[in-house]
């Protein structure tokens, strides 16, 4: 948890719209086309900022997962922190897995269409 803090407080200080050391995205730099974690870096930072739409404008999928996650590592957390027995969590059924890539997939397509609505989810 210490390490986490650390990091949101070395992200918040050297933010990836001003410093140029976070790896870009190779799919983009090669084919200009924006893959499913695109945007998901600024998507973060404007969360952490309180952004909740420009979190959601840079991509609405990290918009989702990221909080998700967040609130699943707590659970986790705190659970080891007060030594209660944590159940098999990650006992994922087969058909989620399956539907998760195919959102991924279909997000990632779905992304780079040049029409509306679908421009709105490439990142702003």
């Amino acid at each position: 948890m210490l390490l986490l803090g650390m990091g949101v407080c070395i992200f918040l200080q050297f933010p990836p719209d001003k410093f140029s050391f976070y790896p870009k995205c190779q799919l983009h730099q090669l084919t200009g086309l924006h893959c499913p974690g695109c945007g998901a870096t600024r998507c973060l930072l404007a969360l952490l900022h309180g952004e909740f739409a420009e979190a959601a404008r840079k991509n609405i999928l990290a918009f989702v997962a990221i909080p998700t996650i967040g609130i699943y590592a707590t659970i986790l957390s705190f659970n080891w922190l007060f030594a209660r027995p944590v159940r098999q969590t990650w006992n994922i059924k087969p058909w989620l897995g399956v539907s998760l890539v195919i959102l991924l997939i279909a997000f990632g397509i779905l992304r780079n269409l040049p029409w509306p609505p679908f421009i709105i989810l490439a990142p702003h």
